[in-house]
């Protein structure tokens, strides 16, 4: 496992708002960079849930969790996708969670999913906003939703605009992507949008169904800001906002959740600790972690969700803010049952399965923070990598897997400074090395030493993945950058045979 938290308070800022290395910023970019931008910081989580397990023989039918979310009494807590209406009548209600035990769907709520009915998403999108929209797709659906995306979902040669409407009106849920490009578009307002709006007649005023969610900096149609609360997915914890409002309409609708996502010989399900306490400051620690189960490897199953459970509580414990640290003369006085998210310390990690097969297991973690009072958040990467043996787990670094490290290490170097200096160069018109400040920040933090490539995960069985935080490369606003090095690149230099990680 590696990590790095790295601040600076020189930030130099490009002209043009970039992405990360070849668009990939956007799907492993930190889960919350929740602190810049506090609008909709009314929304507090509570995942809080006892399961119901079922016997060994019925573990292919996966397990249902209900979730409940509430609405602090923030000034104007506005739930992504919520009525407006109503979210200003409850905005001074906040309803204390306990326990919510699973319940079983009604037989009518049964379907092909495991016996289940799964939180149907109709995903409303511009074709040029493909690529920002698939990851969310992606990211959806490794949650255990059933997200409809046109271009995932329709078959050659089936009348699209049937299936189209068909999904659109079996659709629980519809997300609306907002930018420049949708809206230009005649048929985007006057179809898909216009239709979710009329549906909203038939729903009761508190009930979650329209989410509109803005891509990029544009005028928000009126026919859809007037019925429901936009979130800016630029924003603080858009996508987990996003995702809380997803699993308040599945409580709503009564419909559960189905947790269980296949990764190779396991079946992970998606798990949560969080806790959010007004204070001088305040604390707010959202830590999302696999559970593992797996029938060819019990074992090696129950040995990482101990790991990952206990790294999650481990966390809660170190960020919540201790009594030896309040400050009130930093602080304003706040009411017991409000978190000031501007007067709170943050912690707000999402994972990401990179790899799981029989031999490797990769898992990466986007994690945020943010400090009390802080400009903004900051974010960092960490991995864990595993090599998968006679039932047991067996965690590898980088310098474990060549057989000459300091030729590799010339290798990884190079690749990524030829990718980071391109991609910056296509998003800024100008050589990453113009800035003097910042063309020796790249050059050190890409020179091929060990601590530079710490963090990394295994893609696809075929290459790895490098994580630069913000600030090490670049201005604080590119984000996450992430670096791909192919295994033909390293070729003759991966150790091979019984002791090899990679290739046994």
């Amino acid at each position: 496992m590696a990590k790095h938290e790295e601040s600076h308070d020189l930030q130099r800022l490009c002209p043009k708002r970039p992405v990360s290395v070849a668009a990939r910023c956007l799907r492993r970019r930190p889960a919350a960079l929740r602190m810049e931008t506090r609008g909709l910081a009314g929304l507090r989580r509570a995942n809080r849930a006892t399961r119901q397990r079922r016997p060994a023989r019925e573990r292919a039918l996966v397990r249902a969790l209900f979730v409940r979310t509430a609405l602090s009494t923030a000034p104007l807590p506005l739930m992504p996708g919520s009525c407006i209406f109503a979210t200003a009548q409850a905005h001074k209600t906040f309803t204390k969670l306990g326990n919510v035990t699973t319940v079983p769907p009604s037989d009518s709520s049964q379907d092909p999913h495991g016996g289940f009915e799964v939180l149907k998403v109709f995903l409303s999108y511009a074709k040029e906003d493909f690529n920002s929209v698939k990851p969310f797709y992606d990211y959806l659906q490794a949650l255990g939703l059933d997200p409809w995306m046109d271009s995932e979902k329709l078959l050659p040669g089936q009348r699209w605009e049937r299936e189209i409407e068909k999904a659109l009106n079996a659709a629980n849920v519809v997300i609306v992507f907002i930018s420049p490009n949708s809206v230009s578009k005649r048929s985007f307002v006057t179809r898909e949008a216009n239709t979710a709006v009329s549906n909203l007649r038939y729903k009761k005023q508190d009930d979650i169904y329209l989410i509109p969610i803005l891509l990029e900096p544009c005028e928000v149609p009126e026919s859809i800001s007037e019925h429901a609360q936009y979130i800016d997915l630029n924003t603080a914890a858009a996508r987990e906002k996003v995702v809380s409002a997803l699993f308040k309409a599945a409580e709503q609708q009564k419909i559960a959740i189905i947790n269980g996502v296949n990764h190779g010989p396991y079946i992970v399900f998606p798990k949560q600790v969080q806790e959010q306490v007004a204070g001088r400051p305040g604390h707010d620690v959202v830590i999302d972690y696999p559970e593992f189960q797996s029938t060819s490897e019990p074992g090696v199953a129950e040995s990482l969700s101990a790991l990952f459970s206990g790294r999650a509580h481990t966390l809660l414990m170190q960020k919540r803010t201790a009594p030896w640290d309040v400050r009130p003369d930093l602080h304003p006085e706040v009411d017991d049952s409000e978190l000031n998210d501007f007067h709170a310390n943050g912690r707000w990690d999402g994972y990401r399965i990179a790899l799981a097969t029989e031999h490797i297991l990769s898992i990466s973690y986007s994690c945020s923070w943010y400090g009390a009072g802080a400009a903004h958040s900051n974010q960092f990467s960490e991995a864990f990598n595993f090599r998968i043996k006679d039932g047991k787990a067996y965690p590898f670094k980088l310098t474990d897997l060549f057989s000459d490290h300091d030729a590799a290490l010339e290798i990884i170097s190079d690749q990524s400074r030829k990718s980071i200096a391109k991609e910056y160069w296509e998003q800024c018109g100008q050589e990453i090395t113009k800035d003097e400040w910042w063309a020796q920040q790249f050059l050190d933090a890409t020179a091929p030493t060990t601590e530079n490539f710490e963090t990394f995960t295994v893609e696809d069985g075929n290459k790895l993945s490098f994580y630069f935080a913000p600030y090490r490369v670049a201005a604080y606003s590119f984000g996450t950058w992430v670096v791909d090095v192919s295994f033909y690149d390293l070729r003759g230099l991966m150790k091979q045979g019984p002791g090899a990680p990679l290739f046994p």
